[in-house]
């Protein structure tokens, strides 16, 4: 996690630069030539040319976190001052910037000085120069997020007094923070410089204090003509790494020395110096741990050590004693796995089963409906039997008396029978053979 040492002064100016008049939104390049003005962007901005010219002092730009994108024309700018006029105390903030030549152009193209300039918490991507600054007094970059420039992404060029605060500076193609020729006073603190070409460029032979920045790979390999100060004197602060351990700043961290060094005191501080090059020395360069090792108490340390190795071995009992009860436990698993494959064997045969007994029940309803239809239809035929054959016998039994005593004697001649009742007639045969009938009273 990053830490940000930013200077009190710096807060209590951002305060008092933040009571403004009325906003102006805005929707489209333009001019800003109303001094003492608030402008904010109402929405993103395709630039096709130089973007925003200041001809006025006093005003804040605010982006409200919308894009000033460029059209692919490298050669423009999204902020850049002209006035015949001393400027001063402008403040961009908030405003994401890409695929645009420059993005905050702090010269004044009118040949008078710029006093006082606040860029804060803005993004730039895809830039040739991110900030480029000259004849300016005060400058102030703090917060902002700097990712693939190709030239540089902060140029000073002759500022008197400046901070580049907090920021986060990412794969730089060429130089990161350029310091040139006419520039005095500038601060370079708490900033993170991951994966650049150079971090840190000094042309020119004048103070520039460099402190409490997280230096990357190579990013302080520089080519020098003159030297900075790489380091303050040791004091409480909030340091760029390892905060909650040391409370103490003093130097730069360098992630390909500060993370071997050796700190033998346990201060926090490397042993050994930076050596960027003859001019250029940090002599107080941030540590990531300690080399310091205390007095042995091995009576002490023994005792620790049995501890140990018998807490250890209780583990590894209760370890053993716990892949016993997981061993049950497969076993146990396995064993009903098994139950559970025979119970679907048994429960698919019953499925069957069934489905068979189901047929058969089928089978058995459709012959009982059947039989069911062929004893209606028998039962009717009966009946009808029965009453053709009551109404034969109403018929015979009226008939005449000879027809039916020729009708008994010859049914009872052809069945043996020698005597017989029927038709309301008594007959009988005799020894003879002759049939004689009389009426039933």
């Amino acid at each position: 996690m990053r830490n940000h040492q930013f200077p009190l002064f710096i807060i209590f100016f951002l305060f008092f630069v933040s009571l403004a008049f009325a906003d102006v939104n805005v929707t489209d390049c333009m001019t800003i030539g109303t001094h003492s003005e608030n402008y904010t962007l109402a929405n993103d901005i395709t630039a096709y040319d130089n973007c925003f010219m200041f001809n006025a002092s006093g005003v804040t730009v605010d982006c409200q976190g919308h894009k000033i994108t460029g059209n692919g024309n490298m050669s423009i700018n999204a902020f850049y001052w002209n006035a015949p006029y001393f400027m001063g105390d402008e403040i961009i903030k908030n405003c994401v910037i890409e695929n645009i030549g420059g993005g905050i152009s702090a010269f004044n193209l009118g040949g008078y000085s710029i006093y006082g300039v606040t860029i804060i918490n803005n993004t730039f991507t895809n830039l040739t120069t991110a900030i480029g600054t000259g004849n300016m007094y005060g400058l102030n970059a703090s917060f902002n997020r700097f990712y693939n420039i190709s030239w540089g992404d902060i140029y000073v060029g002759s500022v008197g007094g400046g901070w580049i605060v907090g920021n986060d500076f990412e794969n730089s193609k060429r130089v990161t923070i350029s310091l040139n020729f006419g520039s005095n006073g500038i601060n370079v603190i708490g900033n993170m410089f991951i994966n650049g070409n150079c971090g840190v460029e000094i042309y020119s032979q004048s103070l520039y204090n460099i402190y409490n920045n997280y230096f990357n790979d190579s990013s302080t390999k520089c080519g020098y003509s003159y030297n900075g100060n790489w380091n303050t004197t040791i004091q409480t602060g909030v340091r760029i790494i390892n905060s909650s351990v040391w409370d103490t700043i003093g130097g730069n961290f360098y992630s390909d020395f500060s993370e071997n060094c050796t700190d033998i005191n346990n201060d926090g501080f490397c042993d050994n110096f930076y050596i960027i090059d003859e001019n250029n020395i940090d002599y107080l360069p941030l540590a990531t741990h300690t080399s310091y090792t205390p007095p042995c108490n091995c009576t002490e340390l023994k005792e620790r050590v049995e501890n140990l190795e018998n807490k250890t071995q209780e583990l590894q009992e209760e370890n053993q004693e716990l892949k016993n009860q997981i061993q049950n436990l497969n076993n146990t698993i396995q064993s009903n796995t098994e139950r559970i494959g025979v119970l679907e064997f048994l429960y698919n045969e019953l499925q069957t089963i069934i489905q068979n007994l189901n047929s058969t029940v089928q089978n058995n309803i459709d012959r009982i409906i059947i039989l069911e239809t062929s004893y209606n239809v028998l039962q009717s035929t009966v009946q009808t039997i029965q009453d053709n054959l009551n109404r034969l016998i109403d018929l015979l039994t009226y008939s005449p008396r000879s027809f039916r005593h020729d009708m008994i004697c010859g049914y009872m001649r052809a069945n043996s029978i020698t005597s017989f009742d029927a038709l309301g007639l008594h007959c009988e045969i005799n020894d003879r053979g002759v049939c004689n009938c009389r009426n039933i009273v």
